[in-house]
């Protein structure tokens, strides 16, 4: 059975084992009972500030140990967490503040600054004096009336965590979690991917998506799983930091893949020593599709299949590879335990357990909503059921694949529906593409055709070149109509294209 809160998990990990190492970051390691004593210690602070169970805080900081701190310290005390990129601009900011309403505000300067122009309303918190690790006179006592003070324990419908969406289709909306929806997600991941105290994750994923925040700091920090936080992503620090850590996990988006693949390219001449330790066991990509050609780049330099699975900010994890089994490329795997599916046509009204259409998922780790907005709720959720808006195939073995995005995905050549991911993929099979995408753009003989956009490895590569590879690997109805080559594509999110954007250039020729 799932813990009853998800906190109850975090402090049962602190009080078996408080001399453990919790996590560590660029000042070196915390202990589990050293994150006791100073989230004990914030969340007595946050009563001191006047807030309660319930309020909200916003949460900005970089990926430190005064996040995590603040994270567990906000959540021991009932207190909703809406987290925030500690450079995110005005606009984004604005948005978060009118739609979530939160009390206070945890982050640097620059981003308290942000806020206060905004939001008279939002107080700042003093962070170096309410996050501060180190041990005080008076801690036993502060923490035990912080635990007082907090009322009852944590029940698994309390709020927890609004995530905010990337923003690709619309504005971003805040999912609301609720304790035992992350109480529920984060077990059976661990469940899955066997994660527990033997484990070490390098994690270099940003702490205001699901990715980072629950798959990452809060799925560990239950397993008991120490993880070493680094600031951002660079590709020959993070080779050098799983040598050096002896780390087993490593969670990514496909971008970052793609860049350890060009680290060992560049480290080839001198192959001598191993690109990864003997104790490493795991990398798992997510957020983004990843490209069948790249999968397979990675597996011949570094000997690692890499997983793949898949989720959303409105369910958490949902379907995984196991480490058990064959991983093929684009496959995403069962669904997690507690996790029920049904795929319903996307013609008509549809019906469902189809093997081809949108990829509908229900269970105890779902969402409660988007906060404070029903009409939006009502369009996601159906008798329970979180619709995806994902086009998916289901495998004679129970797996998924992803076909891509219903809204931009989805391509409807003269009565052929075609998948943008299908066609990016057999681009990407091309050796002189480093990555492509693929988005429609209306015809009027056809009705849409594919238009890509494609980042390349090598410049001597022409469009009409590549046309003539995609002639040979692809049906006439999947060819692209047109190749755009760019220097980089737009993103929005953790490692997500930016295909509204594209959609639009696709549009104006």
């Amino acid at each position: 059975m799932y813990p009853a809160a998800f906190i109850d998990a975090v402090l049962e990990r602190m009080h078996e084992a408080p001399e453990r190492e919790a996590f560590r970051d660029g000042r070196g390691a915390v202990a589990r009972g050293e994150l006791f004593a100073a989230s004990g210690r914030f969340a007595y602070g946050l009563l001191q500030q006047g807030v309660r169970s319930g309020d909200r805080m916003l949460l900005g900081l970089p990926p430190d140990r005064r996040h995590v701190v603040a994270l567990i310290g906000a959540l021991r005390l009932g207190v909703v967490v809406v987290p925030l990129h500690p450079k995110a601009k005005l606009r984004e900011v604005q948005h978060v503040l009118w739609d979530a309403g939160p009390r206070v505000v945890c982050a640097e300067s620059a981003l308290a600054d942000l806020v206060r122009a905004s939001s008279a309303a939002v107080r700042a918190l003093d962070v170096e004096a309410l996050a501060a690790p180190a041990p005080r006179p008076g801690d036993a006592d502060e923490i035990e009336l912080a635990t007082e003070h907090a009322g009852a324990a944590a029940r698994p419908d309390d709020r927890a965590l609004i995530l905010y969406t990337s923003g690709t289709t619309g504005k971003p909306k805040g999912a609301l979690h609720t304790q035992g929806s992350l109480a529920a997600n984060t077990a059976a991941l661990r469940a899955a991917w066997r994660m527990g105290p033997d484990d070490r994750l390098v994690h270099c994923l940003p702490l205001h998506h699901l990715h980072g925040l629950v798959v990452g700091v809060l799925n560990c920090l239950a397993a008991g799983t120490p993880f070493s936080l680094e600031a951002d992503f660079d590709a020959e620090r993070v080779l050098a930091r799983l040598v050096e850590s002896r780390a087993t996990l490593f969670f990514g988006v496909p971008a970052m893949y793609a860049r350890l693949v060009a680290a060992a390219e560049r480290r080839e001449v001198a192959a001598a020593a191993p690109l990864v330790p003997d104790s490493m066991r795991l990398f798992v990509s997510g957020s983004a599709p990843l490209a069948p050609a790249l999968k397979r780049e990675f597996e011949r330099r570094f000997g690692h299949a890499i997983l793949e699975r898949y989720g959303a900010t409105e369910m958490g994890i949902a379907l995984s590879q196991s480490p058990d089994e064959a991983r093929p490329a684009g496959a995403v795997g069962r669904p997690l335990d507690g996790v029920e599916t049904k795929v319903v046509a996307v013609e008509g009204a549809g019906t469902a357990n189809s093997d081809e259409g949108e990829l509908w998922v229900t269970g105890p780790s779902l969402f409660r909503g988007y906060f404070d907005d029903e009409e939006a709720t009502a369009k996601a959720l159906q008798d329970g059921w979180y619709r995806t808006g994902d086009l998916v195939r289901r495998e004679d073995d129970g797996s998924f694949r992803i076909l891509g995005r219903l809204s931009t995905d989805l391509i409807k050549v003269k009565g052929h529906r075609v998948g943008a991911l299908e066609v990016e993929a057999a681009l990407a099979e091309h050796p002189s593409v480093a990555e492509a995408a693929v988005v429609g753009a209306p015809d009027e003989e056809c009705g849409e055709v594919p238009v890509a956009f494609v980042r390349l490895r090598d410049p001597a590569l022409t469009p009409e070149e590549l046309l003539e590879f995609a002639r040979a690997v692809l049906a006439p109805y999947q060819v692209p109509r047109r190749v755009v080559i760019v220097d980089e594509l737009p993103r929005t999110g953790p490692g997500k294209v930016d295909k509204k954007s594209l959609q639009a250039r696709a549009r104006g020729g």
